[in-house]
């Protein structure tokens, strides 16, 4: 495919979709006496009800899929758009020049009259491009770029927010179990509401979900790879080199309960940098430091004095995909190490566990070694 397309996560109208009450009196604040008048005789709640009432509920991702769209709001003035039923043919530079009149400008000293950041990136949008959302009930899609930017000056696109537009094919992928981690993350954190992805092997990976039925594709993978919930691929593959570092920590906690420790979840704080969670069995309580990183030659140092507080009241697990360095020169019975070789031994033989999406990636990469 050609490596000038991008990948690109939208947050649908992150606020939830439809003009708010709140947001509604914010126009009408903004503007004269005579626009309110036309706004409130445009606006009653025979009218809201039409576009689904006041509230917001997911309905700006139904409206995005039912007209094949990916749209953002940052709407114009209604006198420059609907009001007026005004012909003027809105392109970017003409949005740029009319944005200037609404309440959306960056608060900028030295330019005030600066598009919001996420305005940008969405017109740099391009046909080809792939954009991941996730819609109101945990479900993402990848949807590929098929029209250019454009504008709806609707009374329907103002009142739902949704005028700044592409056209686009939409492919659902799944839940969050399902979707590729990088793309969940980015999605259910906050941040800008438009982001580029910068990641080679994500734009391939956004390709053949998209050309293979996104869901269908995930599915098939999962049959793939396991079989009675053992892996059955080859084992030059390992699990652990394709997790994320929320399933590393996952799958440290499982296989310590499959050893007979209970996790205490309300013990997991950002708070506790030193540990990720306190686990306890019959005679024996425990703390585990799991980090994961991407970067091969980077492990967790085993400091003794680090730890040596902690060993007091505790037995200290280390764990660390590229595994945990100077634990052999550690003269403390009570800080250990979780045995990745151990950790894979277990992934493959209770293959349920694992997330389809790493699944799919496994097989995935099994079938595409370039990747």
């Amino acid at each position: 495919m050609n490596g000038k397309h991008n990948v690109w996560i939208v947050k649908l109208n992150p606020s939830g979709g439809l003009l708010t009450k709140k947001e509604y009196e914010k126009w009408r604040n903004h503007n004269d006496l005579e626009l309110k008048t036309g706004l409130d005789e445009a606006f009653d709640k025979e009218e809201m009800n039409k576009y689904g009432g006041w509230y917001r509920d997911g309905k700006i991702t139904e409206k995005c899929k039912e007209k094949n769209i990916i749209a953002i709001g940052w709407i114009l003035n209604p006198e420059d758009t609907w009001l007026n039923n005004t012909d003027t043919e809105i392109n970017k530079e003409k949005y740029k020049e009319l944005y200037k009149n609404t309440p959306w400008p960056v608060e900028n000293k030295k330019n005030k009259e600066k598009l919001n950041p996420s305005i940008e990136k969405f017109q740099e949008l391009n046909v080809g491009d792939f954009v991941w959302v996730r819609d109101s009930s945990d479900i993402y899609y990848v949807c590929k770029i098929t029209g250019n930017w454009s504008y709806d000056k609707s009374k329907e696109a103002w009142a739902m927010d949704i005028a700044q537009r592409y056209k686009c094919d939409w492919v659902k992928v799944g839940n969050a179990t399902e979707a590729p981690a990088k793309i969940v993350k980015k999605l259910i954190t906050r941040g800008q509401t438009v982001s580029k992805v910068d990641d080679e092997n994500l734009l391939k990976i956004s390709n053949y979900l998209f050309e293979n039925g996104g869901e269908k594709a995930v599915k098939k993978a999962v049959t793939d790879f396991d079989e009675g919930g053992r892996y059955i691929l080859d084992n030059n593959i390992k699990i652990i080199d394709n997790l994320t570092e929320y399933d590393y920590e996952d799958f440290v906690g499982f296989y310590l309960q499959s050893n007979g420790y209970f996790i205490m979840p309300s013990t997991r704080h950002q708070s506790t940098k030193d540990y990720e969670f306190v686990a306890i069995k019959q005679n024996e309580n425990m703390v585990v430091q799991a980090k994961y990183h991407d970067t091969s030659s980077k492990k967790l140092d085993a400091d003794e004095e680090k730890y040596k507080d902690l060993s007091k009241t505790y037995t200290v697990y280390l764990a660390c995909n590229n595994g945990v360095e100077n634990i052999d020169k550690i003269d403390n019975n009570r800080i250990k190490q979780v045995e990745n070789s151990e950790l894979e031994k277990f992934i493959r033989e209770n293959a349920f566990l694992i997330p389809d999406r790493i699944k799919f990636l496994v097989v995935y990469k099994k079938n595409h070694p370039e990747v």
